[in-house]
C-alpha cells in the first residue's frame, strides 16, 4: 500500500471516528423539560420531558363591580364621585366590607366545584399557626375588586356561583394584629371589618355618609354562614386551558334601603347580596 492510500484510509478512520463521536453528543444531548399538560394555559411545544410543578393552571376570577339600577332595571357602573338616591336620602358612594368563604361553581350536571385558597393563620397564646385551605373573600365591592380563586382542569357547563357570608368558625377568635399584610385578616387593609368597640371580626360592616354630613352605619347582627346564590345569565362553557371571569354586579343603591345599626343576616342576603347580577362570564388565557 503506498503512503497515499495509508493517508486516505486514515482520514476516512478519523472522518468515521469524528462522526460516531459527533452523533454521540446529540444522542447525550440534554432534554428539556417544560409544561406539556394541555390543561395548563400555556404549553411548551418544544419541551421534550414534562417538567414538575411548572405549569401554571387556569383560575376563576371575581370580579366586584359597584353599579346601580336607578333609572331601570340595566345596571350601570357606579362612579366614587356619584350620589345615591332613595327617596329623600341622599349619600355619597357607600364604604362596605364583609366576607365570603367556601366559594362553589356549580356545573349543569349538579356537581359542586369547590374554589380553594391557602394561607396562613397566624394565632396567639402558645397556639399553633395554622394553614387555611378554604375560600376566603374580604370584599370591598364600592372600589372594584377582584380576586382569583381555585383551579379549573376540567371541562365542564357552569350555571351558578355559591358562597356563604361571613368568617368560619375557626377564624372567629383570631389575633386580628397577629395578621400579615396581604392577609384577607389583616387589620391595615380598611378598618370595616374590625370591630369599633374592640378588637374583633365582623362579618359584616357598611357605613355611608349623606350630603348633610351625618353618617350612618350597619353592622351585621347574625349573618354568619347565610348562602349567596348567583345565577349565570347563560350557561358558560368551560375548556381547559382558559381561565374562567365572572363579573358581579353589586347594586349599590339597594343598601340605602337597609335599616342603620344591626340587620340581619337572611335581610343582607335576599335584600341586597343576591339582588347583585352577572354582569359577564368570559374565557381568558391572559
Amino acid at each position: 500500500m503506498g503512503i497515499d492510500e495509508r493517508v486516505s484510509s486514515f482520514s476516512l478512520r478519523v472522518s468515521f471516528t469524528l462522526l460516531s463521536l459527533a452523533v454521540m453528543l446529540m444522542s447525550c444531548e440534554q432534554r428539556v423539560e417544560g409544561c406539556l399538560d394541555f390543561r395548563a394555559l400555556q404549553v411548551d411545544v418544544t419541551a421534550d420531558d414534562p417538567c414538575t410543578d411548572c405549569c401554571t393552571y387556569p383560575k376563576l376570577q371575581l370580579n366586584f363591580i359597584p353599579v346601580r339600577f336607578a333609572g331601570g332595571t340595566v345596571p350601570s357602573t357606579l362612579r366614587s364621585s356619584d350620589t345615591l338616591l332613595l327617596g329623600a336620602d341622599v349619600a355619597i358612594a357607600p364604604e362596605l366590607g364583609f366576607y365570603l368563604h367556601d366559594l362553589f361553581l356549580i356545573a349543569d350536571d349538579g356537581e359542586r366545584l369547590a374554589l380553594m385558597d391557602t394561607f396562613t393563620v397566624f394565632s396567639g397564646n402558645g397556639d399553633p399557626n395554622f394553614v387555611l385551605e378554604r375560600s376566603l373573600l374580604r370584599v370591598t365591592p364600592f372600589r372594584q375588586t377582584s380576586y382569583e380563586l381555585g383551579t379549573l382542569l376540567d371541562s365542564k357547563t357552569f350555571v351558578a356561583v355559591e358562597a356563604k357570608l361571613g368568617l368560619p368558625d375557626i377564624l372567629k377568635a383570631t389575633d386580628i394584629d397577629l395578621q400579615p399584610a396581604g392577609s384577607p385578616l389583616n387589620r391595615n387593609t380598611d378598618s370595616l371589618l374590625i370591630s369599633s368597640q374592640g378588637d374583633e371580626y365582623l362579618d359584616m360592616n357598611f357605613k355611608y355618609k349623606q350630603l348633610n354630613g351625618n353618617t350612618n352605619s350597619i353592622q351585621l347582627l347574625d349573618g354568619q354562614n347565610e348562602e349567596v346564590h348567583w345565577e349565570l345569565p347563560a350557561p358558560a362553557i368551560y375548556e381547559p386551558s382558559f381561565n374562567l371571569i365572572i363579573s358581579l354586579g353589586m347594586p349599590a343603591d339597594l343598601l340605602l334601603q337597609l335599616d342603620s345599626g344591626t340587620v340581619n343576616g337572611g335581610v343582607f342576603v335576599a335584600d341586597f347580596l343576591e339582588q347583585a347580577v352577572v354582569l359577564e362570564t368570559l374565557l381568558s388565557r391572559s
